[in-house]
Formats: C-alpha cells, sequence, structure tokens
C-alpha cells in the first residue's frame, strides 16, 4: 500500500491529495516537502525539509487528519490521474470440499489509463478500449489497501490502481458523486455500496 493512499492529505501542512511519488519507496508533500518512508512494521519515516527525521505510527500519521468525508473534494471534474486498471475477462467456478460457493473473477493485464470523474461519469481511457461508466450504471464500489473495484451493469468489474493519487481520494470522490446522481434521480439515500450499491 503506498503511503498517499493512507495519508489522502499531509499530516503536516494539511494540503490536500499533494503526496507523490518522490523515487523508489519515497512519497513527497508537494506542498511543504515533507518526505515520507515506510520504516519497520506500520512506522512511517518522516523527513522535514530542515533534514530532521522522526519515526511515527501510521496511526499516529492518521490521526492528524479530517476524516475522509470532511474533506473538500473537488467541483466539476476529478482527473485527470494516472492509473493503472485490470478488467476482468472471465470467471472461475469456487468450490470447498465438492460444495460450490460461487465464481471468481479472473482479471486481465494491467493496462495504463488516464482516468476522469465527473457528475455524470467516470471515464478510463485505456489506449486498446476507453471506456466509460455513466454513474447510474454502477452497481458496486469496492475498495481494497490500493485498489478500488468498480461494478457495473454494462462493463465488466474493473480494477483501478491510482500511479500518483490516493486511492481511498478516488473511492470518496466516486461514492459522492454517486450519492448525489441517486438523490437527484429519486432513488434514495445509499446506504452501503459494497457487495451491491443499495439505498432507502
Amino acid at each position: 500500500m503506498a503511503i498517499r493512499d493512507l495519508l489522502w492529505a499531509c499530516p503536516e501542512c494539511a494540503a490536500f491529495a499533494s503526496i507523490r511519488s518522490a523515487e523508489r519507496g519515497v512519497e513527497i508533500c508537494a506542498s511543504c516537502g515533507v518526505r515520507f518512508r515506510r520504516a519497520h512494521g506500520a512506522s512511517i519515516e518522516v523527513q522535514w525539509p530542515d533534514g530532521s527525521t522522526g519515526i511515527r505510527t501510521a496511526a499516529e500519521l492518521e490521526d492528524r487528519l479530517p476524516p475522509i468525508s470532511d474533506m473538500p473534494l473537488p467541483a466539476g471534474r476529478l482527473g485527470p490521474a494516472q492509473a493503472l486498471v485490470r478488467i476482468a475477462r472471465t470467471t472461475r467456478p469456487v468450490h470447498d470440499r465438492g460444495d460450490f460457493l460461487g465464481r471468481a473473477e479472473i482479471f486481465g493485464p494491467r493496462q495504463p489509463a488516464t482516468v476522469t470523474l465527473d457528475e455524470r461519469c467516470l471515464a478510463a481511457g485505456i489506449p486498446e478500449s476507453p471506456l466509460v461508466w455513466p454513474l447510474d450504471a454502477i452497481t458496486a464500489v469496492q475498495p481494497s489497501s490500493s485498489t478500488i473495484q468498480i461494478n457495473s451493469r454494462i462493463h465488466p468489474l474493473a480494477s483501478f490502481r491510482f500511479v500518483d493519487q490516493s486511492v481511498r481520494l478516488w473511492e470518496q470522490a466516486i461514492q459522492d458523486r454517486i450519492r448525489t446522481a441517486w438523490i437527484e434521480a429519486g432513488r434514495g439515500r445509499i446506504v452501503q455500496f459494497h457487495p451491491h450499491i443499495r439505498s432507502r
């Protein structure tokens, strides 16, 4: 998991979505210059612009951030953001001791994509075949520590790994835009996003 996936804003200067990859294993706040590197276990080494360093737990740094739901997401279009996208190509049966439990997706290769989000749709500019997900066609939004999966009625399951932006930022933004679209369409207030979007 990238540090920016945990820290969607800088815990030092509070700049929103400012942490970027600097070099292998190092991420830097583009606003204040504080550098972050994974240390032992769940610890993160912090290096301030004056050269001093300290070790903080991930929880200590995260506690310095406001809830992501309180962050001011940009109005209008979000992105473009570079991502690696995998599309489910097929499924395979899953069994346990002879009992059929269901089917699991088998994803194709990672493809570079330019991702944007606006009030109507999520789009992935994949060179081979660009994909667009209208917000009202998305049926589930499921995050992991480093990816977000989008299911819909019109495309197979897709997995997004953002190269230089926080997956938690994108999860929140996509959920916020879908919430607004559902309310405006009179479909109710969403109460869960996975395994399926449900409203009241």
